[in-house]
């Protein structure tokens, strides 16, 4: 059959039609393709360019077997030893057996499709090697998971690349990219998160196993408690949700290499090099121990190393499967036992791996006991895993080497480990024995914990493990003098100049005009002002990617149904007052005039101080490197960043380490000499940072409680309870675990010495509220997870409610206004020349001469509304109620009650409004020298003024 090269367009003949998938090399471009030949007489090949490492088909071995290739040969004491592969997974491309014959380049590469079916153990490899993938089918490939393993930067990639047929082109508020990868729990893409513009892994949840509500539910129980985590050290969890039917998780994407890539291109390391990778990995670790969470998966393409030089552990909380799951909860509910183990040291290769009595994990690195009873170990299996991922990283190989699984797991179980300076002679004698002892057999004999670890590779770099850190010389020189020209930065004291005088012209124009009674002028030159700013900060913001610009479109684009109605009515309540005070066209001109000044500055100086600062900041960013190489924790060199940065250090902090970062280091090194605070940088941003960061808040426990509800519900019913019960369980469980999530993550905020009791485990915490949730509960009602609901009137008569019906009747008046020429030039100076009099002669009476000149109590036009033709004649007279100052009055105090929550404030809120709109209409009669409208405006913003003081929560 012919085929065409897809580089050169060279006519080639396929002689031999086995289904798999190849990699032949063009005979005359002499480039490698993908070939994928169908199985079936009809079937046609397919023929497709190798973008990246990720597309050959033969790294899908590793994923489909748990064991990958080796070539080359060693050579004893000389050469570098073979590494191994990385599993970039890509699975069910091949079946054993396919050839391709005829017509091709010798190296053409053939790969079997695997043909296992999710929970059945992979068939062992017909060539010898180093594994690299999962010998269990669960866990996801966590080195495509979170990098482009093709190397290209990815930071701010916005371009969609051909997707798999199939993907979906997007899920939730994330917009897919490409697809990075595919393991035993499902695709993994690259996606953009739409709301903060940032780039994350985005994890799939395959069909198969997200059709087992029991195992979806576990798993995402132990997700959501990993994702409470943060750690340096650790990749970041930042949500879950479930769209078109998908699971899906969504966590930190890191630019950069797994350390198996790494080991892949330089073949092995320097020890002490190696030792500092370690060292960072064992710290994230330790944050997860401290957690009661054991990983069980540790190896080096679960290590992502990213540009900075910071290695983050992956795949912590995502390694089950649905198997292991099932038995996990059956032992907590007391239902089912583990069987023994076999006896020790003995290993068969007669039925398939369960996750009963076997393993889970990678076999080339996985602790005996862990190959005997994954769900028994704890934290030494991961300190043995990670012994023997130093092992490879010093070396180039891993400890042992075999053609199936279970021979790997028996050698571990059985045959000794060949020290590493025997293999390699610059590894010194004490950084072996670090390692021996961390692959110990017997979990007794390794280190006990990973503090013990992180001590002994401390020790072996030379660091101190106690007392502060105190820098060299020339790191402390290279810090200040890079403080010293990031803060000279010429165009940075210009910008400052120009905004400033940018500023006090404007408002110095508005002055100017309004003492020449130009009201229009002025109102344009407000706005030239206000819009001025606003333009600067969208535009400077989503050029830099300011955090305040962020946080209010993640803010913006987060909200629901209500939030877009209220956002909606405070632009129509704007443009209604623009066009009643005649400002809409002096506005409209200087919005025009306010965005391209705005794109001047940017340009003319925010890019000119961006390029001055940058060469500070990479300075600084490859000593921090280079220091993180030597095995620094990361919070040492914030403290040293923090403390050597000088009194404006903020903004440079916040520039390498984030805004986040830059709150924790000021709450630990904020204070200078003498213990004075230092300066702020930017603190009129923190207060609004902080209310959009409560309301995000309260966003996700609320999108958390639903979600949670949705999967605990399906879960209960797959386990045989009726749909009424498990509803009514799912959402008490929900509450619990989300309110169980806040308080821990308060708490987690607190010195360790200043708690009353220990941390719970985050895991333990979260378990206990899903299978107990009336405990958890009834201790925590009215504890810190805020108001509780307040029904179906709380709900009717909330602030947002309150915000839109102010909004609207506002709206209304202001017409009416407008029609009725009451905010006129001409008012406005009878209603001044009224008021002077008055003074001048000290006549209360004669204010009442101020009514007439702004209307009051003239007769007026109603509302004038085009109608539409079939409107019932009913609904048409609500629009003759705007015939006054009413509406208005009752708007504003729906407006003033919606800045605080409360169902007394609400209730009495609209009445008060109630009274003071429709009260005449009512009947409502004249109170002494009061009219019936102004009787029903007092006793109206009475009612109001009542509530807010009285009815308004206090917490």
């Amino acid at each position: 059959m012919p085929i065409q090269c897809p580089y050169c367009r060279n006519s080639l003949s396929l002689k031999e039609m086995k289904p798999g998938r190849f990699a032949p090399r063009c005979p005359k471009c002499q480039k490698k393709f993908a070939l994928t030949v169908p199985e079936g007489p009809a079937g046609t090949p397919v023929v497709a360019p190798i973008r990246s490492e990720q597309d050959r088909p033969e790294a899908t071995v590793a994923a489909a077997t748990g064991v990958g290739t080796e070539t080359g040969a060693r050579d004893q004491g000389t050469a570098p030893p073979a590494t191994p592969p990385v599993p970039k997974t890509v699975a069910g491309m091949a079946e054993t057996g396919a050839n391709l014959t005829g017509g091709w380049s010798p190296d053409a590469t053939a790969v079997p499709p695997s043909s296992r079916a999710p929970t059945k153990p992979a068939p062992a490899p017909t060539a010898t090697g180093a594994p690299g993938g999962t010998a269990e089918t669960g866990g996801f490939s966590m080195a495509t998971g979170i990098h482009d393993p093709s190397g290209a930067p990815l930071a701010d990639k916005t371009v969609i690349d051909e997707l798999p047929e199939g993907a979906p082109a997007t899920l939730g508020g994330y917009q897919i990219l490409k697809q990075l990868g595919r393991g035993g729990m499902g695709a993994v893409y690259l996606a953009r998160q739409l709301s903060l513009q940032r780039n994350v892994a985005l994890k799939v949840m395959r069909p198969e196993w997200a059709s087992n509500p029991v195992f979806v539910s576990r798993f995402t129980r132990e997700a959501y408690a990993a994702a409470q985590l943060t750690h340096h050290n650790v990749v970041q969890i930042y949500d879950f949700g479930e769209d078109k039917g998908t699971n899906y998780f969504s966590m930190e994407f890191v630019p950069g290499q797994s350390l198996a890539e790494v080991i892949k291109e330089r073949k092995r390391l320097d020890p002490e090099v190696a030792v500092g990778y370690v060292l960072q990995a064992a710290r994230g670790l330790k944050s997860a121990h401290d957690q009661s969470m054991i990983h069980r998966d540790i190896k080096p393409d679960n290590l992502m190393l990213n540009t900075q030089g910071v290695v983050k552990v992956a795949d912590l909380g995502l390694v089950k499967t649905p198997a292991y799951a099932e038995v996990e909860a059956a032992m907590e509910a007391g239902v089912a036992t583990v069987s023994r183990p076999a006896p020790r040291g003995v290993a068969t290769d007669t039925g398939p791996i369960t996750m009963v009595n076997a393993a889970m994990g990678t076999p080339a690195y996985m602790a005996p006991e862990q190959g005997r009873d994954a769900t028994s170990v704890d934290g030494r299996a991961d300190i043995y895993s990670l012994g023997c991922t130093l092992y490879v990283l010093i070396t180039g190989r891993p400890p042992f080497e075999g053609k199936t699984a279970m021979e790997l797991i028996t050698k571990h179980q059985t045959e000794p480990i060949v020290p590493p300076e025997m293999i390699v002679k610059r590894v010194p004698k004490v950084l072996s024995e670090i390692i021996l002892k961390m692959t110990a057999k017997r979990p007794e004999d390794r280190y006990a914990n990973l503090a013990e670890v992180i001590k002994a590779l401390e020790e072996y770099l030379g660091l101190p493990t106690a007392g502060a850190f105190s820098p060299r010389e020339e790191h402390a020189n290279i810090l200040t003098e890079a403080v010293d020209t990031y803060q000279a930065a010429p165009s940075a004291r210009l910008r400052r100049q120009v905004l400033l005088g940018v500023t006090g012209g404007c408002a110095l124009l508005v002055a100017l005009c309004a003492l020449a009674r130009q009201p229009i002028l002025a109102g344009g030159f407000l706005g030239l002002g206000l819009m001025l700013g606003l333009a600067y900060f969208i535009i400077g913001g989503t050029r830099r990617k300011l955090i305040l610009f962020l946080k209010t479109r993640e803010f913006l684009l987060g909200g629901g149904l209500v939030d877009w109605l209220m956002i909606a009515a405070v632009l129509g309540l704007f443009v209604t007052v623009l066009f009643v005070f005649h400002l809409f066209w002096a506005w409209l001109a200087f919005g025009v005039l306010a965005v391209l000044a705005a794109y001047y500055l940017q340009a003319s100086f925010d890019k000119k101080v961006d390029a001055e600062r940058q060469e500070s900041l990479e300075k600084t960013r490859a000593m921090l490197r280079g220091l993180r190489l030597g095995g620094l924790d990361e919070e040492t060199l914030r403290q040293f960043v923090a403390k050597y940065g000088g009194e404006r250090w903020e903004e440079f902090f916040e520039e390498l380490f984030g805004y986040e970062a830059k709150l924790d280091a000021r709450a630990k090194w904020g204070r200078g000499e003498r213990g004075l605070p230092r300066p702020k940088h930017a603190p009129w941003r923190e207060g609004i940072i902080n209310w959009i960061d409560e309301k995000q808040q309260a966003r996700r426990a609320g999108r958390d409680r639903t979600r949670f509800q949705k999967i605990e519900e399906k879960s209960l019913e797959a386990q045989g309870v009726n749909l009424v019960t498990a509803r009514r369980k799912a959402q008490r469980a929900a509450e619990a675990m989300v309110a169980m999530a806040a308080e821990w993550k308060a708490a987690a905020k607190q010195p360790a010495a200043g708690r009353e009791t220990p941390l719970t485990p985050i895991g333990k915490a979260l378990r206990d509220a899903a299978l107990r949730p009336e405990d958890v509960l009834t201790e925590r009602e009215t504890g810190l997870y805020g108001r509780r609901s307040e029904g179906a009137v709380g709900r009717i008569v909330g602030t947002k409610v309150r915000f839109l019906a102010g909004a609207l009747l506002m709206t209304g008046f202001l017409f009416w206004a407008r029609q009725n020429e009451v905010f006129t030039s001409e008012g406005y100076e009878k209603a001044k020349e009224a008021v002077a009099t008055a003074i001048k002669n000290q006549d209360v009476e004669a204010l009442r001469n101020v009514k007439d000149a702004v209307n009051f109590d003239k007769p007026t036009k109603e509302l004038k509304v085009n109608v539409p033709k079939n409107m019932s004649p009913k609904a048409a007279k609500v629009f003759k109620l705007f015939n006054g100052y009413n509406p208005g009055v009752a708007g504003l105090i729906l407006l003033a009650a919606s800045l605080f929550p409360g169902v007394r404030v609400g209730v009495l809120a609209f009445a008060g409004a109630a009274v003071a709109f429709v009260g005449p209409v009512l009947g409502l009669p004249a109170l002494g020298p009061l009219s019936p409208d102004l009787a029903s405006m007092a006793i109206g913003a009475a009612l109001g003024v009542v509530g807010i003081v009285f009815g308004r929560s206090r917490r």
